[in-house]
């Protein structure tokens, strides 16, 4: 800490290293679009100026040994882009959304624990019930609003690359590269260096991937390459938004004879680019979509450890007789998610706690 008050710690966005090339990637307009064309014009007099263009399908980025001539280029780019949707981002309303789109649902059990049976049916209130009271939560889409954007250097010369990255988790960043850029992995070394943090998934593995996938179109030159803040708010991993509906009844001496919770949201764990969760982790890389030959991710299914995404802290800490709690996995929704502090918990403590005044 004393280091980083006195600016002696080297950040990877201030990296320099020899015959180092400064990179920028230009991103479509939205996830569904697809680059249709790129003015060779353009492309020409930036190539004449020393400036590389590279591109990957509807990948594209710039590359300079001059950072600011970087930063012009892909502004010049972006504006020599023309893009198509594949399809348009769903427009209507998110909440709605949450509790009628497609969904996996899961009951889960005293402990936090899921199972794989299904949802048993909302009943009527117990005969001794003498109020019922409902109530929904609503939680939008939250960011994780990085202090600094994400940044990644990387170097690919003669079949190895390093990558130097703020990831906080090298060695499934490690296979998720190699399996992305069809290269051993034990070919690959990735570094950790420091750089924004978060409390769950920002964007610092797929600026890895951009400098990487960079990286191998120039070899031989360290690319450093730097997301803007508008990359980075935008394209982003998002925690979550969310549902909760929940349902109590309180008999004649006031004690809680019957409750009921389910929390609707996308996914919260499944989008980090790691081995042994739902699909290829190199498809989990932001930019791993764009390429000529994409990479699509396969659909998140329910975690079912205890406490983890939706359902955390589903489960009361009051003492409740049988409470009905069922978590739903929401297919079908509009912005890419990931881990964000506290995963669902956010949303279930606030929905119970706020019931709670309501019922008293």
């Amino acid at each position: 800490m004393i280091d980083i008050v006195a600016g002696k710690t080297l950040f990877v966005h201030d990296m320099t290293l020899p015959g180092m090339l400064h990179a920028r990637p230009v991103r479509p307009p939205c996830y569904t679009a697809k680059l249709t064309d790129l003015d060779k014009a353009t492309v020409r007099q930036l190539s004449d100026d020393g400036i590389s263009v590279v591109r990957d399908g509807s990948f594209v980025a710039v590359a300079s040994a001059d950072e600011f001539a970087a930063v012009k280029a892909a502004e010049r780019i972006a504006a020599a882009a023309s893009w198509t949707l594949t399809s348009k981002l769903p427009t209507g309303d998110l909440y709605d959304a949450l509790v009628s789109n497609v969904r996996l649902s899961r009951p889960v059990t005293t402990g936090g624990i899921p199972v794989d049976e299904s949802v048993p049916p909302l009943a009527e209130p117990p005969a001794d019930a003498t109020v019922t009271l409902k109530w929904r939560f609503e939680k939008p889409y939250l960011m994780h609003g990085a202090i600094g954007p994400s940044a990644a250097c990387a170097l690919y010369d003669e079949g190895r690359l390093r990558v130097y990255t703020h990831s906080q988790g090298i060695y499934p960043l490690r296979e998720a590269l190699a399996e992305a850029l069809q290269i051993a992995p034990q070919m690959v070394h990735v570094v950790f260096m420091p750089g924004a943090g978060c409390y769950g998934h920002n964007g610092a593995d797929d600026a890895a991937f951009d400098a990487a996938l960079i990286a191998t179109m120039i070899p031989g030159r360290p690319v450093l390459l730097k997301w803007t803040r508008d990359d980075e708010h935008a394209w982003e991993p998002y925690g979550s938004a969310m549902v909760c509906e929940l349902r109590g009844s309180l008999n004649s001496a006031g004690r809680i004879v019957d409750w009921s919770h389910e929390s609707y949201g996308d996914t919260f764990i499944m989008g980090r680019p790691a081995a042994g969760r739902t699909g290829s982790p190199a498809s989990k890389l932001l930019s791993s979509k764009f390429r000529a030959v994409p990479l699509e991710k396969t659909p998140p299914q329910p975690a079912m450890g205890p406490h983890v995404g939706i359902h955390r802290n589903l489960e009361p800490l009051y003492t409740l007789s049988n409470p009905r709690l069922v978590k739903h996995l929401v297919r079908g929704l509009p912005l890419r998610t990931s881990a964000l502090r506290t995963l669902g918990a956010f949303a279930n403590v606030v929905a119970i706690e706020s019931f709670m005044d309501q019922l008293a």
